[in-house]
């Protein structure tokens, strides 16, 4: 996970997600715009196409600023998302580049991925390792996640959501309960 102070226009969207293609293409099978999630698409050489010369150069002129990808598994799979937020109507918040993979992908592949991807773009903070995520306002699914990051130590829990509006004071948040 890298977090940005920017929002990642069309030149620093395209070397992470050229570097993520060059690594991991082959595992993709669907995308998705973050800034108006309609359905899954599909991910093959034409959409591929039609992403890189046409809707990744027109990132934050329009709804999309950002897209997903990802392997369509549900557990143990590939993702790949980044996404800016509008520095007008939602101020303060950092926006990501975000990775995900099976658990089992070697560390020494996943350490030598993120020390190019950041090489490749500047950054604010970033985080790598172990995670648990839990669905956002489930408070018996958060405290599932607390305890088990109290007893597996080395495993992080974490909230994507509530994250973004803390780290760019240089507070990384794991849940914010009402």
């Amino acid at each position: 996970m890298l977090y940005l102070d920017y929002a990642p226009g069309p030149k620093r969207a395209r070397r992470i997600h050229d570097l993520y293609m060059a690594h991991y293409g082959t595992h993709i099978r669907w995308f998705q715009s973050t800034g108006s999630p309609g359905p899954q698409q599909p991910w093959n050489a034409n959409a591929r196409a039609t992403f890189e010369t046409s809707l990744l150069p027109q990132i934050q002129q329009k709804a999309d600023w950002g897209y997903g990808f990802a392997d369509g598994k549900t557990i143990d799979y590939h993702l790949f998302m980044f996404h800016g937020y509008r520095p007008a109507s939602q101020p303060n918040k950092a926006s990501f580049f975000r990775f995900e993979w099976p658990w089992n992908t070697p560390k020494s592949e996943i350490f030598d991925f993120a020390s190019c991807a950041a090489d490749e773009v500047p950054f604010l903070s970033g985080t790598a390792g172990y995670i648990l995520s839990a669905k956002p306002f489930n408070i018996d699914a958060y405290n599932r996640m607390f305890a088990l990051c109290m007893r597996y130590w080395g495993i992080e829990a974490w909230n994507l959501d509530e994250t973004v509006n803390h780290v760019r004071n240089g507070y990384k948040i794991g849940i914010k309960f009402a």
